[in-house]
């Protein structure tokens, strides 16, 4: 079948160095709002600066790395099998850029969040994802 991986191993590949956001609890303030491309749809490309395939989270401690991304349901990820046109969030063991298992945490649709408990020194990060389009280009 039509498949992607996951956005810890894409993240890992550095498929979309240009689409990817990396925020660590050292960031002052972690915030960001703006529209979540799905892997297939990297022709359609960002509309704007803040647009973003894929992120990097890491919280405080030798905690694993959460990874956040659109698993859009088209094209060459037709073939999915779960949480397609949600957004995903998974985490991962060890460095980004080696092999390490990876889990799913937390698949989400429109008006759904899910929380990062003990982030870093601001406390708890907030993920919410407050629409998903699955026509111009696929974004959420």
């Amino acid at each position: 079948p039509k498949m992607c991986f996951n956005g810890a191993k894409t993240y890992q590949l550095h498929w979309f160095p240009n689409h990817e956001e990396h925020f660590s609890y050292t960031a002052p303030f972690v915030y960001w709002q703006g529209k979540l491309i799905g892997f297939v749809n990297k022709d359609h490309g960002p509309t704007s600066d803040s647009d973003r395939m894929i992120f990097r989270l890491s919280p405080e401690g030798n905690r694993d790395d959460y990874y956040v991304h659109f698993n859009r349901k088209d094209g060459f990820n037709s073939g999915t099998k779960e949480h397609g046109d949600r957004v995903l969030i998974v985490t991962k063991d060890d460095d980004s850029d080696v092999y390490g298992e990876s889990r799913l945490v937390k698949n989400l649709s429109a008006n759904q969040g899910y929380d990062i408990p003990n982030f870093g020194t601001k406390g708890t990060l907030s993920i919410t994802v407050n629409s998903i389009s699955l026509t111009n280009g696929g974004k959420s």
